[in-house]
Formats: C-alpha cells, structure tokens, sequence
C-alpha cells in the first residue's frame, strides 16, 4: 500500500513540473514579447519596414510600410501558449500563421509554422511618432492581396 501511495505521489510530483514549466515558458515568452520592435528589409528592389508593438493586455499595433507611401495600421488581439504566438485582426481575421517565438539575445525571432522558410527577426525598437501619426488605418479583410501583411 505505502509503495502504491509512492507511486502515486511520484507521478503527481512530475504532472506538476511538467504544468510549471509550461507556465514558465508562456510566461517568459509573454514577458519579453511586451514591448516595441522594428524589422526593416531590400525585397526585389523594394523595402520593407515593419513596427510591431505588442502590448501587456495581449493587443498589438502593426505599422507596415512596402515600398513607398505611408505605413499601413492594423490592430488586434494575440495569445501566447507556450512559444507559440497567434493573433487575429480587429476585424476578426486570423493571421497567416502561428509562430514559433524565440529570442537571439535582444532580438525576437518568429518563425512561421505554415510556410517553412517565412522567419522574421525583430531589432527592439521605439515606434516614431511620425510613424504613428502618419500611418493610414485598415483592416485586414479591407486589403487588397497584393498587400499582405507580415502577422
């Protein structure tokens, strides 16, 4: 009987470490995905300048500007499980994808868990002011395909 009461105890003791340590990724992905970040990138002659800033209260800002003119804004909601990061827009559309979220030292890596090569690294990064005042707000069912965005 004592040894059928170990038994038991050991296998609640190891269900318990396995939920901290869940607990404890999600925790420190959330943590440390709170704040301001910039990627910026040459495409086929073009550039690419992404703000993304996600917030304590699990929304986030994108600024997101291809080429020229002014950066799109989009807004929405995102969730971490783990080190996995979704989100869906304002307008209720889901990303393109769920990311994989790992840290390089300062800088965030997301990684698509949809299309194999698509990984961006993000620089932490206050968002400009100028950026934020002369962005042009959409949404996500509002834009054309031509314009996808980088969530």
């Amino acid at each position: 009987m004592i040894k059928d009461m170990k038994k038991i105890l050991y296998m609640f003791l190891a269900a318990a470490m396995i939920a901290l340590t869940s607990c404890k990724e999600k925790d420190e992905v959330q943590h440390r995905i709170v704040g301001e970040w910039m990627y910026t990138h040459e495409e086929a002659g073009q550039s690419i300048e992404i703000y993304v800033a996600f917030n304590v209260n699990y929304t986030f800002d994108l600024y997101q500007k291809v080429g020229d003119g002014a950066h799109r804004y989009l807004t929405g909601t995102y969730e971490v499980d783990r080190t996995i990061v979704s989100g869906m827009y304002s307008d209720r559309t889901p990303w393109a994808s769920e990311y994989s979220v790992s840290f390089n030292g300062t800088d965030m890596v997301m990684k698509s868990l949809s299309a194999e090569e698509y990984t961006i690294t993000y620089k932490k990064a206050r968002i400009p002011d100028e950026v934020k005042n002369h962005s042009v707000e959409m949404t996500r069912s509002g834009m054309s395909e031509d314009f996808v965005p980088c969530l």
